[in-house]
């Protein structure tokens, strides 16, 4: 059995060697070293017996260099080839490297299949460097010609020797060059056919290896391409070689070529993954940026845009469609790219559902993009819309950096998100205004908190009964001294997306625990104050404590301050928010849900939210005044709110016509410009301190003992109480004259001829179906039992019986007895009991001052 190669390793790391002993033990017999010094011992004695070497160059002691240079002054190892294997990259670093007689070097992490491919180049150049030193000693005998040509012809790779004439000729060519050029005996043909097997694209660079080495007489390296004669491309390692021929008059050059077609095709494949997203196969996001980049300097004479593309609500695609559908949706994105541009342009997945683009601007439509995207996803026959939104760029200067282009293109795209009325921006000189102007903002932040640039101002609320302000919501205004008044639409948003919205929280609130204090150190009339907190804020888990610490630092009871939250947050993290409320209201602090009805309002997110108060923004139902349906959804949500023990503060009230509408559904408060704007705090205390609230607020009267909450759910003990009554029984709600059935018994509907639909199709206003000469004398026991349980604190006594007159549901005229009682609620929105029997004779209509029935004709009520 043939002996096998032997190969020196030296590495000092143990790992390095064992991965390079499985990669040759099956062709070669390896040979271990873990320093250099090792390394120079074992060649020393065995250095005859050694093909190649492989060399770690970072070694302890004596390093790789040390090696190279030791070896070249031992007699016997200094042709042995060395094969270097280092992390360097940089090019001097690699020139030493070579330059301290390395035959080769492969840069770490490797992969194993060029380190083999190298091992097996080194091994044939030794050989064909032993076949030199072996016609040294032979030149003179011809058998020796034989020998060398033998071992051409068995090495691996294609090899031609070249004696160098006016025109090259080929003098010999082993059998793996035979089976591209064929067989011949014209030299000067054969080498025509070499040529025109290189690659049109590398025959210059051939030329001109060859051309050095006969120059120089150094050997020569590159790499080519090999067209076969199937019209295949190979990629070949060359090198270009003087040898020694003595028996040729011209000088001759060996040309040997190996095939390394797998490995280019290896690295072209790890090279593709490295730069391509798996999913949709664009550029990832620094592939991208780097072949824009190319594209741009190449493509100077074009001008072109930068598009980012983005899927609205993409979670809820996921959601709706699973994680394969969401996949499929962003393939389709990636599929409409391509198809919607020119074979110029680049495209790329920077992350999720953001796509980019950069096309000709002569080629690109927003418009034709869009359709073009839709198209791809329609034949996804997903049922559900999916809106898809484009920031666009124009690129003006294509020596911008293009992280920069895309940064303006997601400006505009930023601008438009959520806007489902436009699909398209493009980044203009005001978005670059405002980037200036949001940058300015984030650096003088902390020197405008430490100023107290930010001032507190407060907006009164009002009570509708008593017309004075009761509390009032904090708004930060910021005063800069070289900019002047700041609106807070224009820092707030800003904060909010680069995180200091949680300071400028905090600071607002120490400030209005500040003002509280001192007005109550004072003796001033004191109000409570709400204040806006961002989600941010209400969703770091410090932030109840903190909040505790600020009221406690300053002696100010927690239920003077009140936090607003918006109802978005429900949507984001409804158990977080769930949680965040409920500490705070554990530690005394009061809620408010700010701009309820405008974004996404949800019955079960008051179910599961404890909030005190709804704040409901008049935008939402703007036109009121002319819409019925809009004044029937506010009506709604008060009567709700009041179902919910809930106060309602309706923001955004600017005119006589909304305050009497809002008094006359029971909305217990208003706050906006009708009343007052947002004042200062020095201004704001000067109102309260000349219009203070009365100490006896006729809203605060409620009758406590009875449990209205039960008047309002599914009770079944309540159900089966009002059934086994004697009698029709309703309850009933009192507001302004209005009388609205909340619940009603069985004997009800029989007495009246309802049924559901049509008691509840009649139950806006009861007041309606009663004579009008009738009316009156109704509210009157309906007021007089309110009245009496507010003297007697306790559960009032059923009031004094009147007959009165309304039409049943087949609009029949009857004679009714009724009696009212006082439940719960407010003096303005009493719950109220009445208690209806059927009338015999006329004479019973009418009652005398005492509150008994009186069938005197002198007390008798006339009857038109």
């Amino acid at each position: 059995m043939e002996n096998k190669k032997k190969i020196l390793i030296v590495d000092d790391e143990a790992m390095s060697r064992e991965l390079l002993r499985e990669v040759f033990c099956k062709d070669y017999d390896t040979i271990e070293a873990h320093s250099g010094e090792e390394a120079i011992e074992i060649l020393k004695a065995r250095g005859s017996e050694i093909s190649v070497m492989t060399l770690d160059i970072v070694l302890p002691k004596l390093n790789g260099i040390g090696v190279l240079k030791k070896i070249k002054t031992i007699p016997g190892i200094a042709d042995i080839p060395v094969i270097a294997i280092s992390s360097i990259d940089d090019v001097e670093s690699i020139v030493n490297v070579l330059d301290a007689g390395a035959f080769d070097i492969i840069n770490k992490p490797f992969d194993i299949r060029i380190v083999s491919q190298r091992v097996k180049n080194a091994i044939a150049h030794s050989e064909m460097t032993q076949m030199k030193l072996e016609n040294a000693h032979l030149r003179e005998q011809n058998e020796a010609s034989i020998r060398r040509k033998k071992t051409l012809d068995s090495m691996l790779g294609v090899v031609l020797l070249l004696e160098i004439k006016d025109e090259p000729e080929i003098s010999f060519m082993n059998r793996h060059a035979r089976l591209y050029l064929g067989d011949g005996k014209d030299p000067r043909e054969l080498y025509n056919r070499a040529k025109q097997a290189i690659h049109s694209q590398d025959r210059a660079l051939y030329k001109h290896s060859l051309r050095e080495t006969i120059e120089t007489g150094k050997t020569s390296f590159f790499v080519c391409r090999i067209v076969d004669s199937n019209g295949h491309v190979h990629w070949n390692n060359a090198n270009v070689s003087l040898v020694d021929y003595p028996e040729y008059e011209n000088p001759m050059v060996m040309v040997h070529m190996t095939d390394i077609t797998a490995q280019k095709q290896a690295e072209k494949k790890l090279m593709y993954k490295a730069e391509h997203d798996q999913l949709t196969g664009l550029y990832k996001r620094d592939a991208f940026f780097e072949n824009t980049e190319k594209m741009l300097m190449e493509e100077e004479s074009v001008d072109f845009n930068m598009v980012r593309i983005n899927i609205e609500d993409f979670k809820l695609v996921n959601d709706m469609f699973g994680i394969s559908g969401g996949d499929n949706v962003l393939t389709a994105v990636a599929d409409a790219l391509r198809a919607s541009s020119s074979d110029l342009g680049t495209f790329g997945r920077m992350q999720g559902d953001d796509f980019v683009a950069c096309v000709p601007r002569s080629t690109f439509n927003p418009e034709s993009m869009l359709a073009m995207i839709h198209e791809h996803i329609d034949k996804l026959r997903l049922h559900g819309n999916i809106e898809i939104s484009l920031g666009i760029y124009e690129i003006e200067d294509s020596l911008l950096h293009v992280v920069t282009m895309c940064d303006r293109a997601k400006i505009a795209l930023d601008m438009i998100r959520g806007d489902y009325s436009r699909k398209y921006a493009y980044y203009d000189s005001k978005l670059r205004d405002k980037i200036i102007e949001e940058r300015g903002f984030l650096q003088i932040f902390d020197s405008a908190v430490e100023n107290e640039e930010f001032k507190v101002f407060l907006q009164p609320i009002y009570s509708l009964t008593t017309r004075k302000p009761v509390t009032a919501e904090a708004l930060v205004r910021w005063i800069n001294p070289e900019r002047g008044f700041i609106g807070p639409n224009r820092f707030i948003p800003v904060f909010e997306k680069n995180g200091r919205i949680e300071a400028l929280d905090m600071y607002m609130l120490e400030h209005v625990a500040m003002y509280l204090s001192r007005n109550i150190r004072q003796k001033k009339k004191a109000n409570p104050v709400s204040v806006n907190v961002s989600r941010n804020t209400l969703y770091n888990f410090e932030f109840p404590q903190k909040l505790s610490e600020i009221v406690k630092r300053h002696d100010v009871p927690p239920e003077m301050i009140a936090v607003e939250i918006t109802e978005g947050l429900y949507i984001d993290n409804p158990e977080q928010l769930k949680n965040a409320v409920k500490i705070l209201k554990e530690k005394g602090f009061r809620v408010y849900m700010d701009d309820f009805g405008s974004g996404y309002s949800s019955l079960n997110m008051l179910k599961e939210i404890e909030v005190d108060v709804l704040k409901i923004d008049m935008d939402f139902l703007g036109g009121f005044e002319t819409s019925q349906r809009a004044g029937s959804i506010l009506t709604s949500v008060v009567r709700m709110a009041k179902w919910l023990s809930l106060k309602v503060i309706a923001e955004g009230v600017e005119t006589e016509a909304q305050v009497d509408f809002l008094k006359s559904i029971g909305c217990d408060t208003i706050q906006g410009y009708y009343f007052s704007k947002p004042l200062s705090l020095a201004e704001y205390d000067q109102l309260i301190q000349r219009d203070a609230v009365f100490e006896s607020d006729p809203e605060s009267f409620v009758w406590e003992k009875p449990d209205t909450d039960m008047l309002f759910n599914g009770n079944p003990i309540l159900s089966r109480l009002m059934n086994a009554a004697c009698g029709a029984l309703g309850i009933y709600e009192l507001s302004n004259d209005v009388l609205e059935p909340i619940r009603v018994n069985d004997a009800y509907f029989e007495l009246l001829g309802y049924d559901i639909h049509t008691l509840h199709s009649n139950a806006q206003n009861v007041m309606k179906l009663v004579h009008i000469d009738d009316r009156e004398n109704l509210i009157s026991i309906c007021r007089e039992a309110v009245k009496s349980a507010s003297m007697s604190g306790e559960a009032p006594a059923a009031s004094r019986e009147i007959v009165i007159r309304r039409y049943d549901a087949q609009n029949n005229e009857i004679k009714l007895k009724i009696r009212a009682r006082y439940l719960a609620g407010s003096s303005d929105t009493p719950i109220i009991s009445l208690v209806f029997r059927k009338a015999e004779d006329e004479s019973e209509l009418g009652f005398d001052g005492s509150g008994d029935m009186n069938p005197s004709s002198e007390n008798r009520l006339r009857i038109c």
